[in-house]
């Protein structure tokens, strides 16, 4: 007799059992971090729907002028969709977003994904440098901070952590702006990502920093990374604090540790020895910097606002003000799946550098 092929269930399982072990145990936690991740995003955008109609303010209003009619500010619904009932139009939005269309701007009758194809560039770049340069204050404070530990560095470190902390984003910025451009004179006006009158290199990457170099313009890269100095050092400022208190905690559990003690008493060059509690203090900050990235990512908004930064945190702003749907809700999914992203990435790659870590 011909022999039967087996089912496609039947082949699935024949070959998962045929899996390593490490494959197959990677591939439940894989499969149920992405779940959480899809589960998650669905709970934001319906929540972020929900709110925007609910809480939200009419747009029709505000599109209709100073002296609407109620005629006019119905036929504006209409042409929008906001006639429909609720449900009606929450179905339309979840269609439109599995074909990947983001909806139309109520104000520039443009599409909100390319606006924010256009605007996002701006905002990773100055989230890498406000990152770097949090990551380079916190750690370097935090070490210092651990290694003269009582004494006045130590204190010093303290009270700065303290400080940023408790200083809003949008006021820090106001502050540097003042004294750093208006008194001293050091930084260009925050008037953007370029100075009056320069033109912007060939876009090829729409990274005006790569751009300017690709295409042979270094004076608009120059010029780019000018005018992005004082929103990253706001943004590196603020986020410095938990960097250095993290890193000052975690260096005094290392230096305390059987390891660093053992080779202090082994004789081993102070720089070696710092070195290694360094090292093995690394986890708990790496593990952080997952949520400093999504931190960053949604906490640039009130930083580009002050410094005009032409990026998704002001057209965030903006969206939110004019009460405009399709946008605030294309920015919260960019932030949301970013954010989701990084710690879906961080938590998967914890659990690789750490197998005393099990997913539950």
């Amino acid at each position: 007799m011909a022999a039967v092929a087996p089912s496609g269930s039947t082949a699935t399982l024949s070959i998962h059992r045929l899996a390593p072990p490490w494959v197959r145990r990677w591939a439940r936690i894989i499969g149920r971090r992405l779940l959480f991740f899809l589960i998650t995003l669905w709970l934001v955008l319906t929540l972020t729907w929900l709110l925007t109609r609910v809480v939200g303010g009419n747009p029709a209003f505000k599109l209709a002028g100073p002296t609407p009619t109620p005629e006019v500010v119905h036929g504006i619904e209409v042409k929008l969709g906001l006639d429909k009932p609720l449900f009606t139009q929450y179905v339309d939005y979840l269609g439109n977003l599995a074909r990947g269309r983001l909806g139309t701007d109520y104000f520039t009758s443009q599409s909100v994904g390319q606006e924010v194809v256009d605007r996002a560039p701006a905002t990773l770049q100055l989230v890498a440098f406000g990152g770097l340069l949090a990551l380079l204050f916190g750690l370097v404070l935090g070490v210092l901070s651990a290694l003269r530990r009582g004494k006045p560095v130590d204190h010093a470190g303290r009270v700065v952590s303290v400080l940023a902390l408790a200083t809003p984003d949008f006021f820090l910025g106001l502050l540097l702006a003042y004294l750093l451009f208006y008194k001293l004179h050091v930084f260009p006006a925050p008037i953007g990502q370029l100075p009056v009158g320069t033109a912007p290199p060939t876009k090829i990457t729409s990274f005006y920093l790569l751009d300017g170099i690709l295409s042979g313009n270094p004076g608009a890269s120059w010029a780019f990374l000018k005018q992005m100095f004082l929103p990253a050092l706001t943004l590196g400022l603020i986020y410095m604090a938990p960097i250095l208190r993290l890193t000052r905690a975690s260096m005094l559990d290392s230096l305390a540790s059987d390891s660093v003690l053992y080779a202090q008493a082994c004789g081993l060059r102070r720089s070696l020895v710092v070195r290694y509690a360094l090292r093995q203090s690394m986890t708990l900050v790496v593990t952080f910097l997952g949520i400093l990235i999504a931190a960053l990512i949604g906490g640039d908004v009130l930083v580009e606002q002050v410094y005009s930064w032409g990026g998704l945190g002001q057209f965030g702003v903006e969206a939110v003000v004019n009460d405009n749907y399709p946008a605030i809700q294309a920015f919260v999914l960019i932030v949301g799946v970013l954010a989701l992203v990084v710690y879906t990435i961080v938590d998967i790659v914890y659990t690789l550098i750490d197998p005393r870590v099990r997913l539950s």
